[in-house]
């Protein structure tokens, strides 16, 4: 009987834990991120995608990181490509462009680098677009609110 009653005690003890460290961690705030369509584009010398996405990286402040992959052969030659990020902070009217390159010179089956952009929107809800300097295919906003 006492066996059965210390048994009945552990497991509550132990279902108040885990409610516990579950409320707790679904509590906890997530990193703000928006994470862009693939976008199709020819770089200088290949058809490649650029993968991106932007992130909170403090007040007023967001970081655009971008992954440029060539998909066509270039015979050991680099590709790269132009790219903005157009934003503009919906509750403030503020707007601008901010503007990078990103280069693919690994071989096959190597993960590409990874390129980070600064984007200084202010405080808001803000709404950004990537384009590139080659032809390629749009994709739509991405959405975030900077605090």
């Amino acid at each position: 009987m006492r066996y059965r009653k210390l048994l009945a005690c552990g497991a509550i003890t132990a279902s108040t834990l885990v409610a516990a460290v579950s409320v707790g961690s679904s509590t906890a705030a997530a990193e703000p991120v928006a994470d862009f369509a693939v976008v199709h584009t020819l770089g200088d010398t290949c058809y490649g995608q650029l993968r991106s996405g932007v992130s909170v990286v403090g007040p007023g402040v967001a970081s655009f990181g971008m992954s440029f992959v060539k998909w066509t052969p270039t015979f050991g030659s680099p590709c790269g490509v132009g790219v903005s990020v157009h934003w503009h902070n919906l509750d403030s009217g503020a707007a601008g462009v901010v503007s990078g390159s990103i280069v693919d010179a690994t071989t096959w089956n190597q993960t590409p680098p990874t390129a980070f952009l600064e984007v200084p929107t202010g405080p808001g809800r803000v709404s950004f677009t990537v384009t590139t300097d080659r032809p390629h295919l749009p994709v739509p906003a991405a959405a975030l609110a900077i605090p």
